[in-house]
């Protein structure tokens, strides 16, 4: 379903999968920085693995339908797709008018263009979620996703450095670190805008999961490598959270 719209127009949407009723909720997207969109198609195929074998899998002797009818996983597989554009497409990518003469004014290079990260005000939408910053629709999209379903597990999809970043320690950690061979990582800095700063705020537990093993934007081919590394994540912390 549609949740918001970005700034330029698109469609924010929300997948659900499992039972929307369900005690326990899960949070998960994808796409915030524009260069790293290969993340969202990491999760629709996760979203696509799930649903394939609802009715016929299971997990540790667990059938995946039971699983699931004791949670709800929501998905928000692209949360800057006005900055993916730009991203792919250079400032060509935007359709106001307005927005796209600014951008052309920020862009010099098509290095530039590629390597672009906030959305189409070149906002960094992972760096306002503070009460005087939150400004951009995209990230209040996100903040009122929170505050709706009250996620007791979100995870932040990036692409840069395949680590397990947290600030709260949870049991699934373990387990998606073994799974993923990514290291597990505490942040201890002070805060700085973040989404995951603003989940902490709300007494939230998340991790953000940095799958690539270089700077974004990646080639298409590194899609095969983090799904075989994650292939059976979901299941995974799913299981967990329900013991």
């Amino acid at each position: 379903k549609t949740i918001g719209t970005s700034l330029d127009g698109r469609s924010l949407y929300e997948m659900i999968i499992g039972n929307p009723n369900a005690s326990r909720q899960i949070l998960i997207h994808a796409g915030i920085h524009a260069r790293e969109y290969m993340t969202p198609l990491l999760v629709m195929k996760q979203a696509e693995h799930l649903l394939a074998f609802y009715d016929s899998g299971s997990y540790q002797g667990r059938k995946l339908s039971d699983i699931l009818a004791g949670v709800a996983i929501h998905i928000v597989p692209m949360v800057n797709p006005d900055g993916v554009q730009i991203s792919q497409f250079g400032s060509e990518g935007i359709i106001d008018p307005v927005l796209r003469q600014e951008l052309q004014e920020k862009i010099a290079t098509q290095r530039e263009a590629r390597r672009w990260k906030g959305n189409a005000k070149g906002v960094d939408l992972n760096r306002i979620f503070t009460e005087e910053a939150l400004d951009q629709p995209e990230s209040i999209v996100l903040r009122d996703l929170v505050n709706a379903v009250s996620p007791q597990l979100t995870i932040n999809y990036h692409s840069t450095g395949q680590v397990i970043f947290y600030r709260q320690f949870f049991t699934a950690l373990e387990y998606m670190s073994r799974r993923t061979g990514y290291p597990l990582v505490l942040e201890t800095g002070k805060p700085v805008g973040s989404f995951g700063d603003y989940l902490t705020e709300q007494g939230k537990k998340w991790c953000t999961i940095e799958t690539g093993a270089w700077e974004a934007p990646v080639g298409h081919m590194q899609i095969y490598a983090w799904w075989m590394r994650q292939k059976s994540l979901l299941p995974l912390v799913l299981a967990s959270l329900l013991c």
